[in-house]
């Protein structure tokens, strides 16, 4: 883990972890079938309409209308600030 991450880095971080690989095999976020789809657990208002957007990189609440890049759903799910979520995500080594 460093201490400093550059621009690069965090730009790396935002696009280059998928966000339905950390939902789903890394963070584990609950989740349940509705109509053939996979609706996750917000991680802000804890309804389960928390859908992933792999074309955007993004996770998007349709209740709370909240969208998630995977910085943002570390954050929220872990309940930590930004620095220790890229630390998270840096000790993933997936980028």
């Amino acid at each position: 883990m460093k201490k400093n991450y550059t621009k690069k880095e965090i730009w790396c971080f935002r696009n280059g972890i998928p966000i339905t690989t950390l939902v789903l095999d890394i963070l584990k976020i609950p989740s349940n079938k509705s109509y053939g789809y996979s609706r996750f657990r917000c991680p802000l208002c804890g309804i389960f309409n928390l859908v992933a957007l792999p074309d955007r990189n993004i996770a998007l609440c349709t209740d709370c209308e909240t969208e998630f890049n995977p910085i943002d759903i570390v954050m929220k799910h872990k309940n930590v600030t930004f620095k220790p979520a890229i630390d998270f995500l840096d000790a993933l080594q997936i980028v």
